[in-house]
């Protein structure tokens, strides 16, 4: 959130749009939830309120879709089953999850020195208790969320409205994976355009 609000000082912005997507879409609604005065806009893509997740996460369908991370959370093993035998198990992850594209690219990056480290920490740093200490989102707030998204689920997705007291604006991208902006590009640019426009 930090980083998020500093680039803004930065560049002078005192209020700015915030688009995030996966992790950036976790970030941004921490941000538009404790620096709502900063925000012209939110969207979120993939990644429901947080407090929508947790609540989704005792269901049997997001704890099942959420599985992977306890692998994660594991210093080094999550890194080396990753990465062992040519990347194997991170090449069929990314397939498996519907990216388009030359996943040799990514699995490229991700075997730079602490690449992978750097991604999984994400994971590792994550703390429930940080739900406790975010306030309603009030800006004017789109989630897109895509029906062929392995990782997140229905559930969290709908449940997102129960935490935006601020206009509010529900996507559904029927037949898209979780990487909406690589594989809807044109649809999410609409959307968001037709979105930033009215903010």
């Amino acid at each position: 959130m930090a980083d998020v609000v500093g680039m803004a000082d930065q560049l002078g912005a005192d209020r700015f749009h915030l688009v995030g997507h996966d992790w950036g879409a976790a970030v941004a609604w921490h941000v538009a939830g404790r620096h709502p005065q900063r925000l012209r806009s939110l969207t979120a893509l993939s990644v429901p309120h947080p407090a929508a997740f947790a609540r989704a996460l005792h269901g049997d369908d997001q704890r099942q879709r959420s599985s992977y991370v306890d692998v994660f959370r594991q210093e080094g093993k999550a890194e080396e089953l990753l990465l062992e035998d040519d990347a194997t198990r991170l090449r069929a992850m990314l397939a498996g999850t519907g990216l388009s594209g030359d996943v040799d690219t990514y699995v490229r990056r991700m075997r730079e020195p602490g690449a992978m480290s750097a991604a999984l920490n994400w994971y590792r740093a994550a703390e429930a208790a940080a739900i406790d200490r975010l306030g309603p989102i009030t800006t004017p707030t789109m989630f897109v969320w895509s029906t062929a998204d392995v990782a997140l689920g229905r559930e969290g997705a709908e449940a997102t409205v129960d935490h935006v007291e601020g206009p509010y604006r529900f996507e559904v991208l029927e037949g898209v994976s979780h990487w909406i902006p690589e594989e809807a590009a044109d649809e999410l640019n609409r959307l968001l355009l037709d979105h930033l426009s009215s903010a």
